[in-house]
């Protein structure tokens, strides 16, 4: 009974300290699993960490990636809008190249016709004018050469009734009148000539006095120097 009771004591002790040593191994191992979950929590925090940051910067690249994508949609849009837009100019460009072309013939044809216009205007006129001229150069010199001749008809009479008159006398009057009627001209085809070249009529005669009014060529209307026999007195 004893001896029972003995062995139950030890083995009592045994398990307590069995029980203490696990207790303590227990405890140990308890420590280093906290240990090792903190360690493990602080390892995810840190990996959660590490994993958030590249999803961040993933996000940010790929909106950067979709604005490129937008920004390059709008470039090619525009470019294409910018084509669009050159070939119509392009187009609006050979139409006004064409029409600029045939506005560019029919000014040279208009010119073309306008310079035979007026050259053929021109030169009629300048006819006109030198036939005018010349006619009113004639009249003039017919009407002087009539009242020189009234003139010398009355002196030569005048003479002759009173009886003074010489034939050295009448000769100088004759020659005088002669003289007068070839200075008048000159002086008047002189006019003439220069009233052309003002108008540009270059190729003018400079014999302005050669056609009478009706288109005559006289060549004894105008007196020249004679010897006059002597008159009976």
């Amino acid at each position: 009974m004893r001896w029972s009771l003995y062995l139950q004591r030890e083995h009592t002790k045994e398990a307590k300290a069995a029980e203490e040593d696990l207790r303590r191994k227990i405890s140990e191992i308890a420590g280093k699993c906290d240990m090792q979950f903190r360690r493990a929590e602080e390892l995810s925090a840190s990996l959660a960490e590490g994993i958030q940051k590249p999803e961040e910067e993933l996000t940010s690249w790929a909106k950067k990636l979709a604005d490129c994508e937008s920004a390059k949609s709008s470039e090619v849009e525009c470019r294409l809008r910018v084509e669009s837009e050159c070939r119509r100019l392009r187009k609006q460009l050979r139409k006004a190249d064409m029409r600029s072309q045939e506005s560019q013939r029919r000014m040279e044809k208009a010119e073309e016709a306008y310079r035979h216009l007026r050259n053929e205007t021109t030169d009629e006129l300048k006819l006109r004018l030198e036939k005018c001229l010349n006619g009113f150069a004639m009249w003039g010199l017919q009407t002087l050469k009539w009242l020189k001749l009234d003139s010398l008809e009355r002196r030569l009479m005048s003479a002759k009734t009173s009886g003074s008159a010489g034939h050295k006398q009448i000769v100088e009057l004759v020659n005088t009148f002669s003289e007068v009627l070839n200075e008048a001209r000159q002086n008047v085809e002189v006019e003439i000539v220069n009233v052309l070249r003002k108008l540009g009529v270059e190729n003018s005669s400079y014999d302005a006095i050669t056609v009478t009014s009706d288109g005559t060529t006289p060549e004894t209307d105008l007196p020249q120097a004679v010897d006059i026999p002597e008159l009976p007195l």
